[in-house]
């Protein structure tokens, strides 16, 4: 009597252990498609140095933009960096700094991007900007200008980094003097130092 229970228990549990072989079998294959998908993904995609600081202009945009720059123009072709003060008006952050990066490029746009790694407030819609730019030789200066006229000066030092002139952007012109007295637009008194790149 006791192996009429003994011989169907151990059939059942042999049965069960055989099904769970079976399901662990599919559970590790499945487990190893997924890191084999994983691999090709991460494999598939850029790294984030690759495209860091990169900006996407559509080609179309730029084929429109593009404006003859002088001999004298294409050597102060390069990138531009400098750390800019949350406390000072140009953004919108609580505290700390953020690094203020301007690419003037070959075909005469220029991409100004604010980056800042903490919380920036409410009206932090100019982190990123688009201009023309260009070269006067007799003042010595790369002026940037938007698509509304607005005009941002630029004194070369012997260095040949860029100098903000707060004080020319703010009177020379009647479109920047009526775009910077309206509240919401972000001005700073302070004149940067944006440093070329290697």
């Amino acid at each position: 009597m006791l192996n009429q229970i003994v011989y169907p228990s151990c059939l059942v549990m042999l049965s069960i252990l055989g099904l769970s072989a079976c399901d662990n079998q599919n559970t590790v294959q499945k487990h190893i498609s997924h890191h084999d998908d994983h691999e090709q993904m991460v494999y598939s995609a850029k790294k984030l140095i690759d495209i860091a600081g990169q900006v996407n202009v559509q080609q179309h945009h730029r084929e429109h933009t593009q404006k003859h720059l002088t001999a004298e123009a294409k050597q102060y072709i390069g990138r531009y960096h400098t750390k800019i003060d949350c406390l000072g008006q140009l953004i919108y952050c609580d505290e700390g700094n953020a690094d203020l990066v301007l690419n003037l490029l070959p075909d005469g746009t220029a991409h100004r991007v604010i980056i800042h790694l903490g919380e920036m407030g409410q009206l932090s819609n100019n982190l990123y900007r688009q201009y023309h730019w260009f070269y006067d030789e007799s003042r010595h200066e790369v002026i940037l200008e938007q698509d509304d006229g607005i005009q941002l000066f630029f004194k070369v030092d012997n260095a040949g980094h860029l100098v903000m002139n707060t004080d020319k952007r703010l009177t020379v012109m009647q479109a920047n003097r009526q775009f910077y007295a309206q509240d919401n637009n972000p001005q700073t008194q302070q004149n940067y130092i944006l440093v070329k790149a290697p």
